[in-house]
């Protein structure tokens, strides 16, 4: 299991190269996206051939969508 850490979990190439790898990926969920925010970083490891995806939800700090 590869973990993503919640502050680099918007960095395309990172997710993508990781994805890559073939290993299960622990996304930790960054305080500043919605759930339904992650959606997009599955998609981009399912694009790069890996659907193993694990996310980790970790709470907001001032809800979600409003920075």
């Amino acid at each position: 299991i590869i973990q993503l850490p919640a502050f680099l979990s918007r960095q395309t190439d990172l997710v993508v190269a990781m994805a890559k790898t073939g290993a299960v990926i622990n996304i930790k969920k960054a305080q500043f996206l919605a759930p339904q925010e992650m959606q997009h970083i599955i998609t981009k490891c399912e694009e790069a051939g890996n659907d193993q995806v694990i996310l980790c939800e970790r709470g907001s700090s001032f809800g979600y969508n409003n920075l």
